[in-house]
């Protein structure tokens, strides 16, 4: 669109705007003056010097809204992302600095690629969303060094690198693809470079809720990792578990660390600890979590190692008191049919 249009455009709408109050009715002549004089007075045509596009202002937004992103109060912006204006949500109509602190005080959730207007924190102006501001005051000054159109995602932190997406249709940190990101088509989502080509593929693994605090992956602005059997988690979330003592996914049960020094000092335990008599020829078949193999082997109390990889990551499917046991644990010949007994997604056939 030419200057000329947009000049015509904007002269358009103020028509409008001053045609509203002259047609309204329920104003006496002397309302109907002082609104018309304050529309005319109000700055239509301000330009930003990276494009000219009409600014808005509103008589019931247009107050200066300030917050700050740090203690000192030196930068704008709120405690998630540094920035120089607010956001207007299109369901509630309200501005927020950015969508968390939005959903965090609404019962809605906001569509970031439905905002269309933005307010300036520096003069108070409402205007079309863009990167600068076109208040003559401003002087088309950024709201923030990262701006993104189609996220409508403004960061001003400079010690953070951004990139957007397209196959993700997301704003993420980095540097961009193929620079120190790639994106994977299958798991449609993307990955640190240098990890690219040995990650495990699952179909849209963000897809999905993480599995212990169940906030939706994709999205998710805190880090997720992908373990060793390729299923997400956040960081924070893992290092709760591990703090707890839980070593397994949650998902499909597997080690998610290297256990075998562990589990070498766990079979030292079961040699030197003695079972019982009445245990003696007790057997117990296990299907190992992280082998995926099943085994029977003698009970103990302590645990019951894979015969196959050595871990202790198992779990007990029948126990049996037989003298008949081979002591290599290898051999599966229970009298009776094990039970299937799934865990998380069902045991392998």
């Amino acid at each position: 669109m030419s200057h000329t249009d947009e000049d015509n455009a904007a002269a358009k709408y103020l028509r409008s705007k001053v045609g509203a109050v002259y047609r309204d009715a329920s104003l006496s002549p002397q309302e109907k003056s002082r609104r018309i004089q304050i529309i005319m007075c109000e700055n239509f045509h301000s330009h930003a010097s990276a494009g000219r596009a009409v600014a808005r202002h509103c008589t019931n937004n247009h107050t200066l809204e300030v917050h700050y992103h740090d203690a000192a109060r030196t930068k704008l912006g709120c405690k998630h992302y540094a920035r120089a204006c607010t956001m207007r949500c299109s369901t509630c109509k309200k501005f927020y600095v950015c969508r968390r602190c939005h959903d965090d005080a609404e019962d809605h959730l906001m569509n970031r690629y439905e905002v269309q207007e933005v307010k300036c924190m520096r003069c108070g102006l409402v205007q079309s969303s863009s990167n600068c501001c076109m208040s003559t005051k401003c002087k088309g000054a950024p709201f923030a060094r990262y701006y993104c159109s189609v996220c409508n995602f403004w960061d001003d932190d400079e010690s953070k690198e951004i990139y957007h997406c397209s196959k993700c249709v997301i704003c993420r940190v980095g540097r961009g693809i193929g620079t120190d990101r790639q994106h994977c088509d299958t798991c449609g989502c993307c990955y640190p470079i240098e990890h690219f080509r040995d990650h495990h593929c699952i179909p849209k693994q963000l897809q999905s809720n993480c599995p212990v605090c169940n906030q939706f992956l994709f999205t998710s602005v805190s880090m997720v990792l992908i373990t060793h059997c390729g299923h997400a988690i956040h960081e924070e979330c893992m290092r709760q578990m591990l703090a707890s003592g839980i070593y397994k996914c949650p998902l499909c049960m597997k080690t998610l660390l290297d256990m075998m020094p562990a589990f070498a000092l766990m079979c030292d335990c079961v040699a030197n600890t003695r079972m019982p008599p009445e245990y003696q020829h007790t057997t117990v078949l296990i299907f190992c979590n992280d082998c995926e193999r099943k085994s029977t082997v003698p009970y103990h109390f302590l645990g019951h190692p894979c015969p196959f990889c050595h871990s202790f990551n198992t779990s007990v499917l029948q126990m049996f008191n037989s003298p008949d046991f081979s002591p290599d644990g290898r051999i599966v010949e229970p009298n009776v049919d094990p039970p299937r007994q799934p865990i998380d997604g069902g045991l392998p056939p």
